[in-house]
């Protein structure tokens, strides 16, 4: 992100931000959390026209994580793009250090948000962070990015991916409208 006379712009062509306030609120997420091994995943949820639909599946998802004792905190956006396609972004971010969310954020066919999505109509994809320094020890692209507290150039990188939610380019002019959940709800494991 750079200062241009005064205001803030994104460094992703993007068009500026959309709601700089809520952006500045997932940048707190993304810098204060107090996770050992912080995961940030991007889930796009698409193939609804109903936003109570996408609102009840990332519900769901969080809930099936805390339940598998995985504390989690998202950002996401309900957005009508210009082509009147209504989706929603989800950038979630979790606890891997005692159980790997893996088994539950993935696109298994047999997986649980595979089968979550069918059960209420919808689809899902997983957007990969694109900055080599995710990637595996093997040079393999994760299904995430890491936000290690350790590692400053990783939080930097992840605050700059999580702009994509608030981007100003590609909004219809309903815009777009934000959620997040509530921290204090998280369980402590």
């Amino acid at each position: 992100m750079k200062r241009t006379k005064g205001k803030v712009a994104d460094a992703k062509n993007n068009g500026g931000f959309h709601d700089l306030r809520a952006y500045k609120k997932a940048e707190a997420m993304l810098r204060n959390h107090d996770y050992t091994e912080a995961r940030l995943y991007h889930l796009c949820f698409t193939d609804s026209e109903d936003k109570a639909t996408y609102l009840a599946a990332v519900k769901a998802l969080a809930e099936h994580l805390r339940k598998n004792k995985i504390r989690c905190q998202y950002k996401a956006g309900l957005e009508m793009s210009k082509t009147d396609k209504l989706h929603m972004h989800v950038f979630i971010l979790v606890e891997a250090h005692l159980n790997n969310p893996d088994h539950i954020l993935n696109r298994k066919t047999d997986g649980w948000l595979t089968l979550l999505c069918l059960r209420k109509g919808i689809d899902f994809y997983l957007n990969h962070p694109r900055n080599p320094m995710h990637y595996g020890r093997d040079g393999s692209q994760k299904n995430y990015a890491t936000v290690p507290k350790t590692k400053p150039e990783k939080i930097e990188d992840c605050c700059t991916w999580i702009q994509y939610l608030y981007k100003n380019r590609d909004k219809s002019p309903a815009g777009t409208v934000y959620f997040s959940s509530r921290p204090e709800r998280e369980i402590r494991a």
